[in-house]
């Protein structure tokens, strides 16, 4: 259990390791703060003195009773708010059983065994608090004690005070080494029986004082703190100096312990601050898109996106995905898995704009699979897209293992002629690629293949090397501007130094490089302001790098890209079906145009194009592109449907009706299919036939208002 507790210290977040709460430091601070502080800082800092969790009034009727004992009473203290607000909002009995199964698996130290160290030794603890601490009909999990033994376990040692007519019965519980965030590295806990009526509750130096553990008639004023300290010290010196401080050594004052109050609201949630709940919002999110059975296990990654012009002046983003572990299957020796990739693009009003889908199989040998065993697998992409805002939505599953991770972010696609400076991507590598032969490959850029990781860790053997793109640059200010490049720790400036814009190739990319050597290890940030001719900053950007004395083992990259190479038809078949999914036809039109007069038997190409001249009403077009096609009626259904609609749309409803039959009959029954059929034997005047096609259709789909007011007036 503590072990699981040391391999979760830090939360990653992007490009960031960060501490939940400065432990150490905290508590060093807290004991010099003067005690005329505590009255300011006490009322913000602390909540209540009593352990005990406020519940909610209201119940769960939609919770099977099993399901609200283990949230209300079993994980209580463990469970994230977001994993709770998950929990609460799942649908049904069979989608909490699956969340059930994702959480233990969250927090097992030893994934991939049978057992679950961190489930067995929780449910050690509650069943022990519940059979020790119990009182008066209230179980030992709600009581003070309980909660505490709960959540830090059994302490290393407990001084029990009986208590006499002085001083009320107390346990001393000292704790030594746990490795929670916000606990300092030793401190003590005290419980006492106020009135020695009633459970034990525990006791805050600061809201409380060393006079509530003293019998009332042994003092002369319940306000004089002092003098109660005095007493107590006369009759159980331990007790007395637990009074006013619960952490030991602290050097003596003559005031409670603003240290103590940090301790004890330490104590509420120091197992969930460790926690990473990514993993329910994920679950959440994709319970209804994913199968069963990868539901509950998602995996952490990081990931980068950038968006750069090609050298067309075609924006195109590049991503990788770095999951933080790959599991593989084997067989003969060999070591495979099989990935599956989706990537889903969104605009603002939900319009799905471009899709993709890949399925990768990877098999390797003992010796191959020796050399990248021990390295990160970075998964990278490429695509071109048109401008515009966009929430972009990258998944990848694992067959083998049934895992699976995923990545969403915002972007902007600006217009190729806005002034623009892109973000910064910071990579640990390049290598140069001859102009004649730059591929389509992710990250390849200004004639280099840049290579770099999401995480953005570096060594100070490494040099960094820094891309940018300046988008639509004026003239006056590449002839005569400046790069300032500035890297500073803790806001200190440790290097800094200028480049004019004219030494850069050209006036769209800009690749610098900066040996670490002199960078020791730490958190950095890198800025790069532009700047005119008079020394004028006109835009900037920002980012933050790790340097780290630790080996960095260096991916192995695979692409997730379709082709080697792009030709330019057939980006523009991409961006042209992009600019179709936005109803922007007359764009659409021009570049699948391209496309397909690049390639005119390539019938991707031609049904795109035939979909953007029947959007634009340009029918006898559109039958003129799909004629060559005919052949292939049988296998196509967008085929068949188009070219039932567009003699529809023609008048030609004999013509329509053999096409949508023949669908019908190779593809099966649809209300599409059924309602175009029965308009089209509307149109030619047999409205009993037209009227048996409504009311199957309907049969099918009893949601179709439109088709239920037609086939009223058909029978009127």
């Amino acid at each position: 259990f503590k072990n699981y507790q040391k391999t979760n210290n830090n939360f990653v977040c992007n490009t960031m390791i960060f501490s939940i709460f400065p432990s150490r430091g905290l508590f060093s601070w807290l004991k010099d703060l003067n005690s005329k502080l505590l009255l300011i800082i006490l009322p913000i800092i602390f909540v209540s003195t009593s352990l005990n969790p406020t519940y909610s009034q209201h119940k769960y009727p939609q919770l099977t009773e099993q399901h609200r004992h283990w949230l209300e009473e079993e994980v209580v203290y463990i469970i994230t708010p977001i994993e709770k607000d998950v929990f609460l909002n799942l649908k049904n009995s069979k989608e909490r059983d699956l969340f059930i199964e994702a959480f233990w698996r969250r927090r097992d130290p030893t994934p991939g065994t049978e057992k679950n160290e961190f489930r067995e030794e929780h449910y050690r603890r509650l069943n022990y608090v519940n059979r020790r601490y119990k009182y008066a009909g209230k179980p030992g999990w709600k009581t003070d004690r309980g909660k505490v033994y709960i959540i830090l376990g059994a302490p290393n040692d407990i001084r029990i005070f009986q208590g006499n007519d002085a001083y009320y019965p107390a346990e001393l519980w000292s704790y030594q080494g746990i490795d929670l965030h916000g606990l300092p590295p030793a401190f003590n806990l005290l419980f006492f029986q106020k009135g020695r009526i009633g459970d034990y509750i525990l006791y805050n130096p600061a809201m409380m004082g060393p006079q509530t553990l003293l019998a009332s008639y042994f003092m002369k004023d319940p306000t004089d703190v002092m003098a109660a300290y005095y007493r107590l010290e006369e009759i159980q010196p331990m007790l007395a100096q637990a009074s006013l401080s619960l952490i030991p050594n602290e050097p003596a004052t003559h005031h409670p312990s603003m240290a103590s109050v940090a301790l004890i609201q330490s104590i509420d949630g120091a197992l969930i601050r460790s926690i990473d709940d990514t993993y329910a919002k994920k679950f959440i999110q994709y319970k209804d898109i994913i199968e069963v059975e990868y539901s509950t296990n998602y995996i952490d990654s990081n990931a980068q996106l950038y968006v750069f012009k090609d050298k067309s002046g075609i924006p195109f983003v590049h991503f990788s995905l770095e999951p933080k572990n790959l599991s593989m299957g084997s067989y003969e020796n060999n070591v495979y898995t099989s990935l599956d990739f989706n990537g889903i693009l969104y605009d603002t009003e939900q319009n799905l704009i471009y899709q993709f889908e890949k399925t990768v199989r990877l098999n390797f040998a003992p010796q191959q699979f020796e050399s990248i065993r021990y390295r990160p697998f970075d998964f990278t992409g490429k695509l071109p897209l048109i401008p515009g805002n966009f929430r972009f939505s990258f998944l990848m599953k694992n067959r083998i293992s049934k895992e699976f991770t995923s990545y969403e972010v915002s972007l902007k696609i600006p217009e190729s002629e806005k002034f623009t400076m892109t973000p910064l991507l910071l990579g640990f590598n390049i290598v140069p690629i001859e102009p004649q032969k730059t591929k389509s490959t992710p990250f390849s850029l200004a004639d280099h293949r840049i290579y770099s990781q999401p995480r953005k860790v570096f060594n100070p053997r490494d040099t960094l090397f820094v891309f940018f793109q300046i988008w639509s640059l004026p003239e006056k200010v590449y002839t005569d501007g400046l790069l300032k490049y500035t890297f500073s720790q803790e806001e200190k400036i440790i290097k800094s130094f200028t480049r004019p814009l004219k030494a850069y190739q050209n006036n769209l990319n800009f690749l610098e490089s900066v040996p670490l050597i002199s960078f020791k290890p730490g958190y950095y940030k890198i800025n790069v302001s532009l700047l005119d001719g008079n020394g004028v900053e006109i835009a900037n950007r920002q980012d933050i790098f790790v340097v780290t004395s630790s080996s960095l083992p260096r991916p192995w990259v695979m692409s997730l890209s379709q082709k080697d190479n792009f030709e330019q038809y057939q980006i523009s078949y991409l961006l042209g079906k992009q600019f179709y999914n936005k109803r922007d036809f007359q764009n659409a039109f021009v570049l699948l145009n391209n496309a397909y007069s690049a390639e005119p038997s390539n019938f991707e190409y031609a049904l795109a194009l035939a979909r953007v001249n029947f959007s634009l009403s340009h029918y006898q077009e559109t039958l003129k592109i799909l004629q060559p096609f005919e052949k292939q009626i049988q296998q196509k259904y967008e085929l068949i449907t188009l070219l039932g609609k567009t003699n529809q749309a023609l008048g030609n409803f004999a013509k329509a009706i053999q096409y949508y039959r023949q669908a019908l009959e190779n593809f099966g029954t649809n209300t599409s299919l059924l309602n175009s059929l029965g308009e089209c034997f509307l149109s030619l005047g047999e409205k009993k036939k037209a009227l048996d096609l409504f009311q199957k259709s309907l049969e099918i789909d009893p949601r179709q208002e439109k088709i239920k007011k037609t086939i009223q007036q058909l029978k009127n």
